[in-house]
């Protein structure tokens, strides 16, 4: 069983800008797969930790599914999904919180970045970017 991260996104985090980020970010991108029926629109890798990523954009909107004390206003039009390696566990922290915080200077996009959508880690939103992290 691995551990996983989502960072779910709205509208402004475009296939295209997350390529960038997370290449910015060391990520190799691979092609596009398909993640257990689920169309995706590529793959990643960070080689130091061996972490995957994946990117998939919402074929509608939807709500966040992330346990937030309060609900946003706006909706999931995109979702990352990090499979962190149990060995790695601290680096692979290390990563996506430095991930996160380029995203949110980077884009506009509003965000959060929840472990298993049952604890947020960080959120960036109208009142800027915070990370309410603990290592996972």
């Amino acid at each position: 069983m691995s551990l996983e991260i989502h960072l779910e996104a709205d509208e402004r985090l475009t296939s295209i800008d997350a390529r960038l980020i997370l290449s910015d970010c060391g990520v190799t991108i691979l092609e596009r797969g398909d993640s257990e029926g689920q169309s995706l629109d590529f793959e990643g890798l960070f080689p130091e930790s061996d972490m995957s990523v994946w990117f998939a954009p919402d074929s509608e909107p939807e709500e966040v599914m992330a346990e937030v004390a309060v609900r946003p206003s706006w909706k999931r039009s995109s979702e990352m999904v990090f499979q962190l390696m149990k060995s790695e566990l601290e680096l692979c922290n290390t990563q996506i919180m430095a991930l996160a915080e380029a995203l949110a200077k980077k884009n506009p996009a509003y965000f959060v970045l929840s472990y298993e959508y049952e604890t947020v880690l960080a959120i960036n939103d109208s009142d800027g970017y915070r990370d309410i992290s603990d290592p996972v």
